[in-house]
């Protein structure tokens, strides 16, 4: 989905607080699992006990996709890494110069809720791209990491 916004209006975070069903990521462990890919992907419902920004900063194009390849390279496995750089490449060679802004929230959720799926979907309400560029998991019904 293209998306050409180009002012950015302040997101109203705790709008997304309460229960919501998510879809399961294509690339969920639960979805992998299966034999086949579902026509319908198997949903769940989750809950957002709370979320607040606690920081943004801008950064380009270009050291976007550096962090992203540079972190790429630590994986171990097969989990489509060359594919993944590839786009990461490309993405740099499009957008290398442009702007881009890194917001940081902190969420607290029941398990099994989806960041990336959050992400995506915190991005299409507000008509901006969006993605998880980093999730730092802290505590597991109620245990601190």
């Amino acid at each position: 989905q293209k998306i050409e916004k180009k002012s950015f209006e302040p997101i109203n975070f705790p709008r997304y607080k309460g229960k919501f069903i998510q879809k399961y990521p294509m690339y969920s462990s639960k979805v992998i699992a299966m034999k086949e890919l579902p026509d319908e992907m198997p949903t769940k419902e989750v809950e957002i006990y709370n979320i607040e920004q606690i920081g943004s900063r801008a950064l380009s194009g270009q050291k976007i996709a550096q962090i992203v390849i540079e972190n790429i390279k630590k994986v171990k496995g097969d989990f489509r890494q060359k594919e993944t750089k590839s786009l990461w490449e490309a993405f740099e060679k499009n957008h290398g110069i442009e702007k881009f802004i890194l917001i940081k929230l902190k969420v607290s959720c029941s398990s099994g809720t989806y960041m990336r799926s959050l992400a995506h979907r915190i991005g299409i309400d507000a008509g901006l791209p969006s993605l998880a560029f980093s999730i730092k998991r802290t505590r597991i019904n109620g245990y601190k990491i």
